[in-house]
């Protein structure tokens, strides 16, 4: 795995993909990278720096890297409580052939176009659909404040 996966990160590190930046947290081991991916214009997200982990210690290239946005995103393909990918996005179409790069391009365009067919969060999803002019951070923060509320609320309605 480390030959592999430091002929990948010295491969992005000298022709970069456009608008992400990737480092090591951890100067002593390639097993686990940052991304820094600049928000895409044209998106809710243009103007975000959107950070997330790749872990890469789990059998790679044979399974796929663990992916986790470190950044909330507000996102349909994106869990909200810790910031988890669709499984369907990459690990249930992982080949030991695909790259580090193919990765972070899928994340990228994954930013830029959302899979509304298979989202984490549904009600993201709808806005996403039936509502294109609240496709802004700030309605979907205001949406995810209104779930926390809502959630926070059922809790303790349980509780009583």
């Amino acid at each position: 795995m480390i030959p592999r996966i430091g002929k990948e990160y010295n491969d992005i590190s000298k022709t970069p993909i456009p608008h992400v930046t990737v480092t090591l947290p951890d100067k002593s081991s390639m097993a686990v990278w940052h991304c820094v991916i600049d928000g895409p214009i044209g998106t809710p997200y243009a103007g975000g720096k959107f950070v997330l982990q790749l872990d890469f210690s789990d059998n790679y290239p044979f399974k796929s890297p663990k992916i986790k946005f470190l950044t909330k995103i507000y996102h349909p393909n994106i869990r909200q409580e810790n910031g988890e990918i669709c499984d369907q996005l990459i690990k249930d179409q992982w080949k030991p052939t695909m790259t580090a790069r193919s990765v972070v391009n899928t994340l990228v365009k994954l930013i830029e176009n959302p899979d509304l067919e298979s989202p984490i969060e549904q009600e993201l999803s709808l806005i996403h659909i039936s509502e294109p002019t609240r496709r802004t951070p700030i309605s979907y923060a205001v949406f995810c404040l209104k779930k926390k509320k809502k959630k926070k609320k059922t809790q303790t309605n349980k509780i009583t």
